[in-house]
């Protein structure tokens, strides 16, 4: 862990967040469940997002470098306009090897991300999704399981934010993942196993087994909401569209991830004087999130499925035709990556007087 230089605690009225990602962002749209949990705590949030379906870290880079695209607009024109940007990659990559091309750009693209997040004087975090449900049959010897999955996600998550720490700026996670996993080893726990309909690790997902369900998103809101600030959610309103004994089982799996000690997650607002413990990464493998066209991650579209994605397009370098990746990647079927075995917080230490210039500003 790398020794902070010092701790600023930095009062704001309102908590801005850009989410940059792909179908897990946008699916029950996250960004509006965060400011919805906000509101519901009494808190101001303003949250907006960029995102199309399957992009990688790589790619978010590359459109963030082009001065036509929403992306430059938000990350790079409109940069001094939020405190945090939080970047999500495709759902299988972070767990790929890292010696696995697409984890390497991926990692890149994180460095390239932040440096701009860092140049506006903001503050990033990584949202570490889930594994998939039952793991990645596309990449089974990676991904057997939900838990196996977990780990290398997780793991390749904190090797991001090990990337683009500094002494003086550390780069922080929201554990969303993790709150599945504490959902899912209560459950079989019970004897229960966690992949058969109609337990609460179930009901986490969608008809895929890979994008959230509206239970799945609101505990990812839940975690954003204690990694941000430090409170927990527990006891907040029961949102709605949700039970309240639901709601409560949520609330209380995001705060036991965020709020334990043992875990090796540091958030902005602990007073520690050490960055984030970034650990070890594991070995992994890939994902593509579904592309906006509504093609799921390993599985054909249910047109009656209210968790298909419903905005944006299909990334502008798949060929529709050959569902290839013009650059000259591998080709993806139904939105899916493939590795081949062979290749296989004390409170965010930004720039103080950018952060003043924001609250001068009537943030």
């Amino acid at each position: 862990m790398l020794p902070l230089l010092t701790t600023i605690s930095v009062s704001l009225g309102s908590t801005d967040v850009l989410f940059v990602g792909n179908s897990y962002t946008q699916n029950n749209n996250l960004p509006g469940a965060v400011q919805a949990v906000f509101e519901a705590a009494g808190r101001v949030a303003d949250t907006q997002k960029v995102s199309s379906g399957g992009l990688t870290l790589a790619d978010h880079a590359s459109r963030a470098a082009d001065p036509s695209s929403a992306w430059y607009r938000t990350l790079v024109t409109e940069a001094d306009d939020r405190q945090w940007v939080v970047l999500q990659d495709q759902s299988q990559v972070p767990g790929f090897p890292e010696t696995e091309p697409m984890w390497i750009a991926s990692r890149d693209g994180a460095v390239a991300l932040d440096e701009l997040v860092r140049t506006a004087t903001a503050d990033t975090m990584y949202f570490i999704t889930w594994g998939r449900r039952s793991g990645d049959p596309m990449n089974e010897w990676l991904y057997p399981d939900f838990s196996a999955m977990q780990t290398r996600l997780t793991n390749g998550y904190l090797a991001y934010a090990a990337a683009t720490s500094t002494e003086d700026r550390p780069t922080w996670v929201a554990p969303v993942g993790p709150a599945f996993q504490v959902i899912h080893d209560e459950i079989a726990a019970l004897g229960i196993d966690p992949t058969e309909p109609g337990n609460a690790f179930y009901n986490l997902y969608s008809g895929d087994g890979s994008h959230p369900s509206a239970a799945g998103t609101q505990l990812a809101a839940y975690v954003f909401y204690a990694a941000l600030t430090g409170e927990t959610p527990v006891g907040l309103p029961t949102p709605t569209g949700i039970d309240d004994a639901d709601a409560s089982m949520l609330q209380e799996a995001a705060a036991r991830v965020v709020f334990d000690e043992t875990d090796p997650f540091s958030f902005p607002w602990e007073a520690s004087t050490e960055a984030p413990d970034t650990g070890t990464p594991d070995t992994g493998a890939r994902d593509t999130d579904a592309l906006d066209s509504g093609m799921s991650d390993c599985t054909e579209p249910d047109p009656a499925d209210p968790d298909r994605p419903d905005e944006g397009g299909p990334d502008a370098n798949m060929d529709p035709a050959t569902d290839a990746d013009t650059r000259g990647n591998a080709p993806k079927k139904s939105g899916c990556t493939t590795v081949r075995h062979a290749g296989g917080i004390a409170v965010v230490l930004v720039t103080l007087l950018g952060r003043i210039r924001r609250q001068a500003a009537g943030r």
